[in-house]
């Protein structure tokens, strides 16, 4: 059985948690066999007892948390000195301090190097023999917009996959302004080979095509003359952004991979023969020959990204969201029956898709999820001829609405709204089961049902499918003309108590040492459903008019009835009341 089947890969997550300063746990143990205390898992010891250290771990286990960490971190540093070295006399290192790369050819690089990559100290470079290569990476770098470099790596691996399982094809992030998308071979390759596959990559894609982007091959023609490579899981120390120089593994979405230890222990090699069936297809095939490298020609910026005075500017997400669509002629409801049934008109993926990224922004999705989402979504509108875009416009058009949706700055949420509101049977049951308690308890409540009726409202137009809404004292001061917000808070307490609502969340903090709080959260309690005949249309306002509760039940109620749901005083008061302005003027409905 393989070892990784009796290694917990599950709780680590990171290369970081690996490392024996971040674990607290004493690294001395018993043998489990002759019960000796040692503080080094060691094969020597095993030897006494005829049985390997895999073996040992596959019968007893780890000694302890801290030998299983360090045995997986130096199957890490070994897998990765598998996949990338070749060469050990010459390597460099970018320094912490200096932010300059410094070449060693005085000592042979080893496993310990790996170790000081992975920990952060120094970010590594490798080179390849002079000759032949156990790897191949497109280093893909973009001047002007990441987006740029995403789109030739998806195309790039697009291709590749024709030929090699997309399981073997690996994209990193280099840290600061691109991506590599890299091979690993089972055996030595030529790199006049690898140089060749290089120009037939960039000829299928059509490299020229994409705007200030740069494509190199490494290693170089010159070999082991040429440029090194960095290794990933490590610090790129030239960019200052801690949050962006950490050089990761990328699932398919350009995403950090969720699990990074387990991700490269699975990495497999390539079988090295793909190579030469590549070059035996396009043999016969007029190309342009790129040499080891691909250099985007910056003199010819000069196009749809400048300002108009030839000062050319970062690409923005901004520039494919299409801003006169209407938001709030949408609702959840729409975009369910988008996603369920898929588009009813060519032409539209585009901005049903800026719409469908919010909505699954609105039901929590997290941005990898709603990415995701909406990438199986696009396909299959163009698997129904109802969208023309290939699959590499659809990644970048997800990419730019992705980050566009979920900028804080732009806020963007569907409506909820809902013009057509009807005050109930049920609703006015309430209403007068307040007033009759007040009557035993001989406290008023008008402004309690005030509140009520605005959080009845409210929740009518805006309420998640859950029932749960949101709304502030201010929208609830001006909804009921009551200033106090302490008077407010009391009332919403008594509702609660009373049982005439649920209060889901209430004066949360919108971040830690905040002085402002969310939106409080509410669910109505109604069990009398099967009461809900419409009694009372409400007009189409956003925010109901102070006397707008005295205005519904002088047209929902008799004058004989008004002692059903308000006391005597408010019964007057209601009687005098002129509705004459009230737009909904006799538009109660039997």
């Amino acid at each position: 059985m393989h070892m990784l089947e009796f290694l917990n890969l599950i709780k680590y997550k990171k290369i970081q948690d690996l490392f024996p300063e971040n674990i607290n746990e004493n690294s001395e143990f018993k043998c489990q066999i002759c019960g000796k205390k040692m503080s080094t898992f060691h094969s020597n010891h095993l030897k006494i007892h005829n049985i390997i250290k895999n073996d040992y771990i596959k019968k007893y286990g780890f000694p302890n948390r801290y030998h299983e960490q360090k045995y997986i971190l130096n199957m890490i540093i070994d897998k990765i000195y598998s996949l990338y070295i070749s060469n050990t006399k010459k390597w460099i290192y970018l320094d912490s301090m200096s932010r300059s790369y410094i070449t060693v050819q005085e000592r042979k690089f080893h496993k310990g190097d790996v170790f000081r990559h992975l920990k952060g100290d120094n970010t590594l470079g490798v080179f390849s023999l002079e000759k032949c290569a156990k790897w191949m990476i497109f280093d893909i770098d973009a001047y002007y917009s990441i987006l740029d470099a995403q789109e030739v790596a998806f195309s790039i691996k697009h291709f590749l996959q024709g030929y090699i399982p997309a399981e073997q094809i690996h994209i990193t992030y280099s840290g600061n302004k691109g991506y590599h998308i890299e091979l690993f071979f089972d055996k030595f390759v030529a790199i006049s080979d690898l140089i060749e596959v290089f120009s037939i990559v960039l000829n299928e894609i059509c490299i020229e095509r994409f705007e200030g982007v740069n494509v190199e091959l490494r290693p170089e023609l010159k070999g082991v003359n040429g440029k090194g490579i960095k290794l990933p899981c490590g610090i790129n120390h030239a960019n200052e952004d801690e949050s962006k120089n950490y050089c990761s593994f990328m699932n398919d979405l350009f995403k950090e991979v969720e699990n990074e230890v387990e991700y490269i222990l699975n990495i497999e090699k390539t079988d090295h023969r793909i190579i030469d069936q590549i070059i035996e297809d396009y043999k016969f095939i007029d190309k342009v020959e790129y040499g080891d490298k691909y250099l985007y020609n910056r003199k010819k910026v000069k196009h749809k990204d400048n300002d108009g005075n030839g000062n050319t500017f970062f690409k923005s997400e901004e520039m494919f969201i299409n801003k006169d669509i209407c938001v709030e002629n949408y609702n959840h409801i729409t975009i369910q029956k988008y996603l369920k049934e898929g588009l009813s008109q060519p032409g539209t993926r585009h901005d049903i898709s800026f719409l469908i990224a919010i909505y699954l922004k609105d039901k929590g999705y997290s941005r990898e999820e709603n990415e995701k989402k909406l990438l199986e979504w696009s396909i299959k509108q163009v698997e129904k001829g109802m969208s023309k875009s290939s699959n590499v416009e659809i990644m970048r058009e997800i990419k730019n609405i992705s980050n566009y949706v979920y900028n804080p700055k732009n806020n963007c949420h569907l409506s909820r709204f809902k013009k057509d509101v009807c005050i109930t049977k049920s609703d006015l049951l309430l209403f007068e089961q307040l007033n009759k308690n007040s009557l035993g308890t001989g406290k008023r409540v008008i402004n309690h049902q005030k509140i009520l009726y605005a959080l009845i409202v409210h929740s009518k137009r805006y309420k998640e499918d859950n029932g749960q809404f949101y709304m502030t004292y201010t929208q609830i001061q001006k909804s009921t003309g009551i200033g106090s917000r302490n008077t407010i808070c009391k009332c919403i307490t008594d509702l609660y108590k009373w049982g005439y609502i649920t209060i889901i969340s209430r004066n949360t903090k919108i971040r830690e040492n905040s002085k402002r709080n969310k939106a409080n959260v509410y669910c109505i309690n109604q069990k009398d459903v099967e009461l809900d005949s419409n009694i009372f249309k409400l007009c189409n306002n956003k925010d109901l008019c102070d006397n707008c509760f005295l205005c519904m039940i002088k047209k929902c109620y008799n004058t004989g009835d008004l002692n059903k749901v308000v006391t005597r005083r408010i019964k007057d008061k209601i009687k005098k009341l002129n509705d004459d302005n009230c737009v909904m003027n006799n538009k109660s409905i039997d």
